[in-house]
């Protein structure tokens, strides 16, 4: 586990050292940004892999809310994330497209701010698909949608299995990009 962590970390957080002349040249390779929306706030790194192809990594936030339909238990809450979502852009420009996602998110049990004292991880694999436009030199906004499939680990909180079931995914964000 703490392998993964590593990794997704350093692929988050790492951004290409590169002469000024190779800056000229690959302009539009990589993208680093801060964002904020519905629901969070990330860090975010974007690589293009192929024209019109992007590996996104994403490190933040999320704000949630869980429910059991087994007792009284329902709470809101917000705890760290890692994201890994592969994309492929419609355009060749990424400030300017709509792009095809699979969102993989692993939410950490590490701590959790909310109304609830257990902490409970989560593993999510979401097909979705968005709008990504440029405001200006230096910002953006996203919005987007999808469905797909969440594992909750709840045998920590006391349940005799974890949850598996539907996950929606919503994107609204605005951010600023470097």
């Amino acid at each position: 586990m703490k392998k993964v962590i590593v990794i997704l970390s350093i692929l988050v957080l790492s951004v290409p050292a590169k002469s000024q002349k190779q800056e000229l040249q690959n302009q539009d390779k990589s993208i680093f940004g801060l964002q904020a929306g519905f629901l969070g706030a990330w860090i975010y790194g974007e690589y293009e892999v192929l024209n019109k192809v992007a590996i996104r990594g994403e490190m933040g936030i999320d704000i949630g809310a869980w429910g059991s339909f087994y007792d009284d238990r329902s709470f809101l809450f917000s705890s760290p994330v890692f994201t890994l979502e592969p994309r492929w852009y419609s355009k060749e420009n990424r400030d300017k497209g709509f792009f095809l996602a699979l969102k993989t998110s692993y939410t950490f049990d590490w701590f959790e701010v909310g109304s609830r004292k257990e902490k409970m991880g989560a593993f999510l694999c979401i097909p979705s698909i968005g709008m990504r436009r440029a405001i200006g030199k230096h910002f953006d906004y996203e919005i987007g949608a999808g469905w797909g499939f969440q594992r909750r680990y709840t045998k920590d909180l006391g349940f005799s299995h974890n949850m598996d079931g539907p996950a929606p995914n919503i994107r609204l964000r605005i951010g600023y990009h470097f």
